[in-house]
């Protein structure tokens, strides 16, 4: 029998290694007891077979109990760690060992002679037991001290299960001290096993539960045994042929009482009773049914969780639970968080959020697993050791005690996060299986709920962007019309001065002329030359003001391009000199007139020709084309072409250079040159060209391959005016548009 025990300790202890890497240092610690117990059966089974007679009696005597002191201390070891108290080096494995060995020199007689009246065996008795009742109270200290301070049912079902250990360990050290070696050792294998599975098992069976379930079993059977033994004696003490029966006849009545009275009547109570024991009040049918048709039409997380968590309390029975959904955000690049925030619960304690790693423990858990989990399990399982501190922090906060994760298409959405039932039950397996069947019915509601709220926080982003945008184009309206005020008061409120310069240089002019003096000639060219440009820059203003005020007025009339463009090349033929430019016109022999004002086409065509010449190097040339276009516009048009050789424009400013003030260099590159390769302006001519362009209702836009200074790649300005009405154009034109 020993062999067999030893065999079985010797299972125990590779069960207990295997589950080392997630069982942690308890189950390392009680490998090593099962080996210490393994040993101690085998050292039995040697004395058994005569083998070690040679040893002194007070060892052969006491094997057993060293064996049970030992396994005691291990035991001990694990009790620390299971009632989580501090890690450190307690001095009292080393006072174990050494009482041991003082023993064992007590038993082997060498302290006194062999002939000494002290019996040895019993001295060394009482000093092992002495040494395991130590261990006892101590272990039974601590076992009540953490079952009175841990309020969570699963926490106190583990110290249960580790108090009936050392319960069993008791009984077996009695045994041995009464003399029966052999079923003490039966009754410390069974400890180990019950310790064994203790340790290694997160999940434990309820241990109240398993006694009131076997003590209504035993109920049951002896409320059965003594009502059948009572209907059957009383009934087989009646004469059956009295009662006119024959005795297989007065069988069948009793058989038919205990089958139609009694048996119902016990089936009734044994459930009634297995029901109180579950500590379960609900219908798991009736109450999906219900949380299901409750839920289905919530589109607002705050109601959900109202509705959903309500049912659950009524149902189970919560004092606290809370819904919390899921959230990845990131605080920093590189390193997403999981932000879990509260929308709803049945008290206001504790946190509203809580923010977990991306690779914590618990994240992981969640996203992979589908299953719920205990804070038992965040406490004991070495898979959850590695969470951070403020992971902890908030988990004991919430002071929960499981945790229901709700997945939709296989993610990781929200969180059921209950608290303690008011019965001060566990949640028992099908509690566990009913909430994940309550969370997959909340997938759909909470994620449809989300997502209308993300629609309502949409359209209310988007309304506020829309008004911040109409006041901001408001705004820049009030601004442009004020600039355009600005421009016009400043440009009539110059002209005036600028009249009585222009008159007071004519007149030096003429006067100094006649002097002769050259020095002073070209001083008073100079100021003539700088009042010419100043009343070009007013003039330009003055036109933009009056377009930004569509108060540009039109003398129109019908205009031949040609004309426009003999005056223009008349007009610039010294700068173009100047700058070594060629300027040629192609096409524009026998085009139709354009309706319009031959001063404000010029003005539009000499605004593109100097931004021509101004981005154009030296020795380039331009190119003023014309043809008939009469799809461009509604009774027909002519295209006009500013084609240069230039540096060209960048594709992304193609409009942009149209814009009032735009200016394609940096400010701090600004020149006043009229025609200097590259010079600036105020930045005012093309808007001037396109909106005089437009106010004959015609229109202008630029084209370019691209800006390259060393390439070249020019540009090209169209311009697209009505024809005369005077004018009809009747013939197909048969190249394209544009």
């Amino acid at each position: 029998m020993y062999l067999a025990l030893a065999l079985v300790n010797i299972a125990l202890g590779a069960w207990a290694s295997m589950r080392v890497p997630a069982a942690g240092r308890s189950a390392r610690r009680l490998a090593f007891g099962a080996l210490v117990a393994a040993a101690t059966n085998l050292v039995l089974a040697a004395l058994a077979a005569g083998w070690l007679s040679a040893l002194p009696p007070g060892w052969r005597a006491h094997p057993a109990l060293y064996g049970a002191v030992a396994y005691s201390g291990v035991l001990m070891l694990v009790t620390r760690t299971l009632v989580r108290r501090a890690p450190g080096r307690p001095w009292w494995p080393w006072a174990v060992v050494a009482a041991l060995i003082a023993v064992q020199v007590i038993d082997a007689g060498w302290l006194w002679p062999a002939d000494s009246a002290l019996n040895l065996t019993g001295v060394g008795l009482v000093a092992l037991a002495l040494v395991w009742a130590t261990l006892a109270a101590r272990a039974v200290i601590l076992i009540w001290g953490a079952y009175r301070a841990t309020p969570q049912p699963l926490h106190r079902n583990r110290l249960a299960f580790w108090a009936l250990v050392w319960g069993l360990v008791a009984a077996g050290v009695a045994l041995l001290v009464l003399g029966l070696t052999p079923l003490a050792q039966v009754v410390l294998v069974w400890a180990a096993s019950v310790a064994t599975l203790t340790v290694v098992r997160p999940r434990l069976p309820d241990a109240r539960r398993a006694v009131f379930q076997g003590a209504v079993t035993a109920l049951i059977v002896g409320l059965a045994i003594a009502s059948y033994a009572g209907l059957m004696s009383g009934l087989l003490g009646v004469d059956g042929n009295r009662l006119g029966l024959v005795p297989f006849a007065a069988a069948g009545v009793v058989a038919a009482i205990l089958v139609l009275a009694v048996n119902p009547l016990f089936n009734l109570l044994e459930r009634w009773l297995r029901w109180r024991v579950a500590g379960r009040r609900y219908d798991p049918r009736q109450l999906i049914g219900e949380y299901g048709l409750s839920i289905s039409n919530i589109l607002e997380t705050s109601r959900l969780a109202q509705v959903a968590l309500g049912l659950m309390r009524a149902a189970i029975g919560l004092e606290r639970a809370a819904l919390f959904v899921v959230d990845l955000v990131e605080v920093t690049p590189g390193a997403p968080l999981v932000n879990l925030s509260r929308v709803g619960s049945l008290t206001d304690a504790g946190p509203v959020a809580g923010t977990l790693l991306e690779d914590s423990p618990l994240t992981v858990y969640w996203r992979t697993e589908f299953e719920p989990l205990t804070q038992y399990e965040v406490d004991v399982d070495p898979r959850f050791a590695g969470l951070a501190t403020a992971e902890r922090v908030w988990l004991g906060q919430l002071g929960m005690d499981v945790y229901v994760p709700i997945y939709a298409s296989k993610q990781w959405i929200g969180l059921f996060a209950l608290g303690p039932k008011t019965s001060r039950h566990r949640y028992f397996d099908e509690d566990l299986e009913l909430l994940s069947t309550l969370a997959d019915q909340t997938a759909v509601a909470l994620r449809n709920a989300r997502l209308v709220e993300d629609l309502r926080r949409l359209n209310a982003d988007l309304k506020t962007s829309n008004n911040a945008l109409d006041e901001a184009t408001t705004r820049l309206s009030q601004l442009d019309r004020t600039k355009s005020d600005f421009i016009n008061v400043i440009s009539h409120e110059l002209r005036t001065p600028l009249a009585i310069l222009y008159g007071y240089a004519q007149i030096l002019t003429e006067e100094i002329t006649k002097a002769g003096s050259a020095e002073h000639v070209q001083i008073v060219e100079g100021m003539s030359t700088g009042v010419n440009r100043l009343n070009e820059v007013i003039e330009n203003m003055l036109d933009m003001a009056r377009i930004d005020s569509r108060a540009l007025q039109l003398a129109a009339q019908p205009v031949r391009i040609e004309h426009v463009v003999q005056k223009l090349v008349w007009q610039l033929q010294w700068a173009l000199a100047d700058r070594q430019l060629s300027l040629k016109a192609d096409g524009l022999e026998g085009l139709p007139p354009v309706h319009g004002d031959p001063e404000m086409l010029y003005k539009a065509l000499h605004h593109l020709v100097v931004n021509a010449v101004k981005y154009t190097p030296n020795g380039g040339s331009i190119t003023i084309g014309g043809r008939i276009a009469p799809q461009a516009l509604k009774g027909g048009a002519v295209e006009v072409t500013v084609t240069d050789t230039g540096i060209g424009i960048d594709p992304r400013f193609l409009e942009l250079i149209f814009d009032k003030f735009y200016q394609t260099a940096s400010s701090a590159q600004h020149s006043s040159g009229k025609t200097k390769f590259k010079g600036g302006g105020p930045g005012l001519g093309l808007a001037i060209a396109r909106g005089i362009v437009e106010a004959h209702g015609g229109w202008l836009r630029a084209e370019s391959a691209g800006h390259d200074e060393e390439k070249l790649l020019g540009s090209r300005f169209i311009v697209v005016l009505p024809v005369s009405k005077e004018y009809n154009i009747s013939y197909p034109v048969t190249e394209p548009l544009m």
